[in-house]
């Protein structure tokens, strides 16, 4: 129970510090030695949404009510696919030229 809280706690906190990288990274001029630490810590955010999430299902207090279970899986599902694409594990732009036959979405 108080690994779940600092878990979930620790997963808040950085995702403010991803918040506040992505209205740095809107803003401001891009900067060659911060947008590497940026692109980490956006990754490391989406990878640790995903085990909050997982987590919190997982969790017998914390579990949230089946009402929000498809919205949870939707979103989590949105967050696997930006992780994948982010990883380059799968070329966006061939795959859906390959589908619909031209790079235009």
């Amino acid at each position: 129970m108080r690994a779940y809280r600092i878990f979930t706690r620790f997963t808040f906190w950085l995702s403010v510090i991803a918040l506040i990288g992505a209205v740095h990274d809107a803003g401001f001029g891009e900067n060659e030695q911060i947008e590497p630490f940026i692109q980490v810590l956006f990754l490391w955010t989406i990878a640790f949404g995903i085990g909050s999430t997982t987590v919190r299902y997982i969790e017998r207090e914390g579990r949230p009510k089946r009402k929000v279970f498809l919205f949870d899986a939707l979103s989590m599902l949105l967050l696997v696919f930006i992780l994948v694409i982010q990883l380059g594990w799968v070329d966006v732009i061939n795959f859906m030229e390959h589908k619909t036959g031209s790079t235009w979405l």
